[in-house]
């Protein structure tokens, strides 16, 4: 951290106190920010992922949003004769979701020799909730989502869902990993499996209650530009998440 931030590093709560763009619109501000893992390459290079947060005892004249949301950064660093230089930086290049319920940063193999990140978010509103799974190449020069703001991964929602005629109490859990593609691509394949279950009960209040249980696979293939449905259903899209985080447009 220090390597990367130098005098803005704080050693008493191991965090930096940085000027960054925003996610949105790249606006410059101060974050606090915070490591959260590190890989090293087989180029020898060390790869550290941080997260960071609007800072609230910032002067600036700006409106704080009302939602304070977390965000990924990653930084490459190289060590020689025992010290670090920095060789990249990408800063709040995704949502990482609510602070309080941050999502989950992992290194994947995108394929053979090719290092990935995948950033696991989670994002709630108005009775609907989602997580969505972006990647990045951690070989690109810039980084970008080859998802094209994600992958649902999970959705869940109740009658209040944002004015949508839906069952109450429907939930969908995914899993997913990477896999051979079956076509010729650069990556491999996002292959899914999902679990709905949806609460179903008769006309009546005190009509006994049912769980409706049901399953779906997807397969997502890279087409050259960004990963898109191949074959099976995504029922987590039923709702469609907006891919951006809520807050964002405060202070931006």
């Amino acid at each position: 951290m220090q390597a990367i931030f130098g005098k803005q590093y704080r050693p008493q709560t191991r965090d930096a106190l940085v000027e960054m763009p925003m996610f949105e619109s790249r606006k410059v501000r101060l974050f606090d920010v915070v490591p959260l893992a590190t890989s090293v390459l087989a180029s020898g290079e060390t790869v550290m992922v941080a997260e960071s947060t609007y800072s609230l005892n910032s002067a600036e004249n700006i409106e704080q949003p009302e939602v304070i949301n977390a965000y990924v950064s990653v930084y490459f660093l190289r060590e020689t004769a025992g010290k670090w230089t920095v060789l990249k930086r990408h800063e709040n290049i995704a949502y990482r979701g609510l602070p309080e319920r941050p999502g989950s940063v992992l290194f994947v193999k995108l394929g053979k020799g090719k290092p990935g990140l995948a950033t696991v978010s989670a994002q709630s509103d108005e009775g609907c909730t989602h997580h969505r799974v972006q990647l990045f190449d951690l070989r690109d020069d810039v980084l970008r989502d080859l998802t094209n703001e994600g992958i649902s991964t999970y959705s869940s929602w109740n009658s209040g869902c944002g004015g949508n005629d839906l069952e109450p109490g429907n939930e969908t859990k995914g899993t997913w990993f990477l896999e051979e593609p079956k076509k010729p691509s650069a990556y491999h394949d996002v292959v899914m499996t999902f679990t709905s279950t949806t609460v179903m009960s008769g006309p009546e209040e005190d009509a006994t209650k049912s769980l409706v249980t049901k399953k779906n696979h997807a397969r997502y293939a890279y087409d050259g530009k960004q990963y898109k449905l191949v074959s099976g259903d995504n029922p987590t899209d039923a709702i469609s998440p907006s891919g951006k985080p809520y807050g964002t447009d405060a202070g931006d």
